[in-house]
This record gives C-alpha cells, structure tokens and sequence, in this order.
C-alpha cells in the first residue's frame, strides 16, 4: 500500500527518492540549493508566455507536415526525384537537431526573451525566403532558416514548464506542450491540403506569418527569466561534430531509396555516423564544458524513456507523411482530402494530451503511459493487418487510435523520463529528448520514404501498387516498433521501482 501511494506522488517522493540515489552515488549534495531565487507560480504572465511560445512552435510543425502533402507537386514542379523532393523536410528536422544540441548553452547564456526573438525573426525571414524561391535549392535554405526558429521553440517551450511552472501542475502543462508536438503534425496535412488547392504551395508559408504577429505580442512582453544567465565558451568542434553526425545518417538512410540498404552509399555514411556519435560521447565524458552533458544516458530509467519517446516520434513523422501520399498515390485522393485523414487524429489528440497529463499527476505515470502504449499497439496492428485494404476513413480511424495512444504516452512519458534526473541536469534531459526526438523524427520520415521509393521502383509504372506495397511494409515495420515501445515503458517501471526500494532500504544493496 505504501508503494501505491508513493507511485501516485509523480512530482515529489518518487522523483526525490530517485534524485537522491543519483547525487549520492556521483558524490554530489543531494540539497544543493537553486542557482536564484524564483517563484513558481500560474498567473497570466506564465499562460501568456508558454502560449506564446506554443504558437511558434505548432507554427513550426505545422509547416512541417503541411509540405507532406506537397512533395508530389514540388517534385513536378522543381523536376526532382522522390528522394530528392523529401528534404524540404529532412533538411528542416536537421536544422532544428543541430539547434537543439545547443540549447543548453543558449539557455545558460541568453534570456528566454532573446531567445524567443531570435526565433520569431528567423522563422520570419525562413518564411518570406521559401515563399518567393525560385529553385528548389532556394526553397531549401529557407526550410534551413525555418529550422533554427523550430530549433529553438521546442525546447524554450519545455523549458518554461520545467523551471517555471508548480509542481503540481507540471503533467497538466506538459501534456500541452506535448500536444502542440502531436497534434500539429497531423493539422499540417490538412492545413496544407485546403491551402494547396486553393493558392498554391507558396501560401503555406505566407499564412503563417499572422501566427507570428499574434506570438510576438503575446510573448516579447511577459517572457521571464527564471535562471541568472552565464557567460561560457560554446563547444564548437563538438557541435560540428554532433552537426556532421547527423548529417552522415540521414544521408545515408536518404541514400537508400536509390541504392538499397546494402549498397556502399548507404553503409558508409551509416558507419561514419555511428564512429562520430562515439567519439562526441567520449568527448562530452571527459569535457570539462560539453555540449550536452551525455551522462543522462546512465540513468538506465530516462534512458529506456527516451527510447519511447523516439521510437513514438518516429512512427508519427512517418505517419505524416506516409497517410498523406499513400491516400494520393494509391487510393486517389485529392489534396484537400488527403490532408484531411489526420485531422479526427488531432481532434482526438488535442482533447486527451493535457486530460493525460492530468491524470497522471493524481495517479502517477505508468497506468496512463502503458494505456496509451496499448492503444498505439492496436492502430499499428490495424494498418499492418488492413490498412492497404482500407478505404481513405478507415486509415483515417486507424489514426485516430495511434494519436489517442500518442497523447496518452508522450508527455507524460517526458515528464516521468526528467524526473529521474537530478536538478542540474534537467536542462541537459531536456535537450537530448528534444535533440534525438527532432532526429528521430527525420530519420522516421526518410526510412519511411525510402521503403516507399523502394517498393515504387520495383513495380515500375504502376506507381498506385509500389506505393500500396511501400505502406504494407512501414506498416509492419510501425506494429514492430509499438511492441518495442511498450516493452521499454514496462522496463522503465520496474527499474523506478527498484531504485525506490533501494532507496529506502540502502543497507540491502
């Protein structure tokens, strides 16, 4: 009995317990005391604020997956292959990665403030550079500018519930944040089939901009700051590095839907990748100022966490762009239509992230995180099972299960991953999460793209059959992928629960 009501404390005993092994076991204080003094309050200025940042940052998502739906018009257009046409969106998840491996010496050095207007005008002027591109490599530089705003607004966004919002209402913002996460790839579809149709692809872009506006007013006056901020030296060979590591790996999966996944072009950026994501750990172990304090991942807990959170991530973006194109390719949808199958997924999604949360702060984490991962495993095994042999609704229902499951996991799964770390390296979880979830996303998307591309090219002209064949494959590919998720999310549990044990009873270890 007192196990249970100690797991019902999500914010105080269990995430004290296990911050306190932590320290203990690193030789650090287990009661250091906060760098300032703030106070953690819910007042307008702090709804004002993260609903600034929220804004900005659905913007970015938003803009995201709405380009899903434009690929085979640009594709026309820019007379690129499919392979090629996919990094207007990789090229943006890139971008936002490298951005976000840096935010935890933004966040040191500059006001949230500061950040918050860096990311307003560059998301500005990644907008008007897209808006009016001549080329396709135009286009790309501004999905890159586009990428350092969307860089910067995920983890502002966390970041303000992390260090200023009441512990007891944490899970209920977080699952808003998460929201703005999930239900935003979904919106951009449907967003970007009615816009498409209707003005073109370029107005994507353009009907963002009052979104900018309405931020920018609602943020630049009421954005605190809750820590003092610090002047340190930036990492720079590490986050070229980190940059170059990313890089290796997308490209090499990219490479795929042209040479296989055995061929030369594919493994060796592959390799390259893994060595350089090696060396940037042992790096940061032994860094006196690292980019990203890497010993998070030693939390055998977050780590497992975070497993879920990618491998969730991965799935959605895949989802994002795979439904899209697949009701166009093979079931013939228009745009408008095509856009619109995510949508039921975002309602379902917006009405039960911040309800998750919710529940999660009076019961604790792991009922609704394996509920949510019960939900995921049956939308999964419906579109391996049916999927190719549903009409457009019956995948748009199948999605509405997945995104039920997506709201019930995310944010309650970050949530409980940080709380098993330590204060001090709270900032650090925060990054890595974000970092390898905008990474993960764009390695989702290309791996999901070139077993379509893939499946395209072995049925020759009959473009309808090889994209039906490419979704059967992701499909399957997604089932095995939700069976890993919840597998890592029971493993997670256990561990927590060991370290509470071990916790009030160090004389048995």
């Amino acid at each position: 009995m007192a196990e249970q009501q100690e797991m019902q404390q999500p914010h105080t005993n269990a995430a004290v317990d296990i911050r306190k092994q932590e320290n203990n076991a690193s030789g650090a204080a287990t009661s250091a005391p906060a760098p300032m003094a703030f106070e953690r309050r819910m007042d307008a200025r702090l709804i004002c604020s993260f609903a600034a940042v929220g804004l900005a940052a659905a913007a970015g998502i938003v803009v995201e997956t709405a380009m899903n739906v434009t690929l085979p018009v640009l594709s026309q257009e820019f007379g690129v292959s499919t392979g090629d046409v996919q990094w207007v969106t990789t090229a943006y998840l890139l971008t936002i990665a490298c951005v976000i491996s840096a935010f935890s010496y933004l966040q040191r050095r500059f006001t949230a403030r500061t950040l918050f207007a860096a990311l307003l005008t560059s998301f500005a002027v990644g907008i008007v550079l897209a808006a009016a591109a001549p080329t396709f490599e135009v286009l790309l530089a501004g999905r890159i500018v586009q990428g350092i705003a969307g860089g910067i607004a995920l983890p502002l966004l966390f970041n303000i519930v992390l260090t200023q919002v009441p512990y007891n209402r944490m899970g209920f913002l977080m699952g808003f944040g998460t929201l703005i996460a999930s239900v935003a790839p979904g919106v951009g579809p449907f967003i970007g089939g009615v816009v498409l149709s209707a003005f073109g692809w370029r107005a994507i872009f353009l009907v963002l901009l009052p979104v900018l506006v309405i931020s920018a007013l609602l943020g630049l006056p009421t954005m605190r700051q809750a820590t003092p901020t610090e002047r340190t030296r930036f990492n720079t060979p590490d986050f070229i590095l980190l940059a170059v590591c990313y890089v290796c790996l997308v490209l090499g999966v990219n490479q795929a839907s042209a040479g296989g996944w055995g061929s030369p072009t594919v493994i060796a950026p592959i390799l390259t990748a893994v060595v350089l994501a090696l060396i940037f750990y042992k790096r940061s172990m032994s860094s006196q100022n690292p980019l990203i304090r890497v010993e998070v991942l030693r939390t055998a807990p977050f780590t497992l966490t975070l497993v879920v959170i990618l491998l969730v991530q991965f799935t959605t973006l895949s989802l994002g762009y795979l439904v899209p194109n697949y009701a166009q390719l093979s079931l013939g949808a228009g745009a408008s239509l095509a856009g619109c199958l995510l949508l039921p997924g975002c309602i379902v999604g917006s009405c039960f992230s911040p309800i998750s949360g919710r529940i999660a702060d009076r019961i604790g984490f792991t009922k609704p995180i394996l509920l949510g991962n019960v939900f995921i495993i049956a939308a999964t095994a419906g579109m391996a099972l049916l999927g190719v042999h549903l009409p457009v609704w019956g995948v748009a229902a199948l999605y509405a299960i997945y995104a039920l499951g997506q709201g019930f996991t995310m944010g309650n799964s970050m949530t409980n991953g940080l709380s098993c770390l330590s204060h001090e390296l709270s900032a650090d979880g925060n990054a890595v999460i974000n970092t390898l979830q905008q990474l993960s996303g764009a390695v989702g998307t290309a791996v999901t793209s070139s077993i379509v591309a893939g499946a395209q090219a072995a049925a020759g002209s009959n473009t309808a059959a090889g994209t039906a064949a490419g979704a059967q494959m992701a499909f399957v590919l997604f089932l095995v992928l939700a069976c890993v998720i919840i597998a890592c999310t029971i493993a997670a549990n256990l561990l927590r629960r060991q370290a509470r044990r071990e916790a009030r009873h160090p004389a048995a270890r």
